[in-house]
């Protein structure tokens, strides 16, 4: 099964030194996890779209997309955190469908009841986690200096003949 995903691969620029090349799959998984982060933005804050056409107004609503962004970023580390006492993983994409729902978030801006927000988040964790996953985290991996192929191995306890 994994026998078409032997081979990879990878051309840097970071010294030989500084990295060794089993580990080069391993960051590369987190530079892609950072491009992921970025496209979470667009897609589900809609951060490509501006409707302004004064400059006043296109700069308001890229501060205002900004403000938005760490604000979310905030919520999405406490969520995480929440998420880890639990041992699980937090999905992003759940959470902001939780924010927009209703306009969750903008209400508890509003109405100036964040902390019961956040509150209600941490109680209700859960309903915000991806399901339990079995493989490690790049950050493990990273850890425990397993390379990227590596961590694609099926342990032989778990092969089937």
């Amino acid at each position: 099964m994994l026998s078409s995903l032997r081979y990879a691969i990878f051309i840097t620029n970071i010294p030989k030194e500084k990295v060794s090349a089993k580990m080069i799959g391993t960051l590369y998984k987190i530079r892609w996890q950072i491009e992921l982060i970025f496209k979470e933005f667009k897609s589900l804050m809609d951060i490509d779209s501006i409707s302004g056409k004064k400059d006043e107004s296109v700069n308001t609503l890229i501060y205002g997309k900004l403000i938005m962004i760490l604000l979310v970023t905030d919520i999405k580390r406490a969520a995480s955190i929440y998420a880890k006492r639990v041992e699980r993983e937090l999905s992003f994409v759940k959470l902001i469908k939780h924010l927009k729902h209703r306009q969750n978030l903008e209400s508890a801006i509003l109405n100036d009841t964040i902390l019961e927000f956040m509150e209600e988040i941490e109680q209700n964790i859960v309903k915000y986690c991806k399901t339990k996953r079995k493989r490690k985290t790049s950050r493990q991996l990273l850890e425990k200096n397993i390379g990227f192929l590596e961590s694609l191995e099926v342990p032989k306890s778990q092969k089937v003949a």
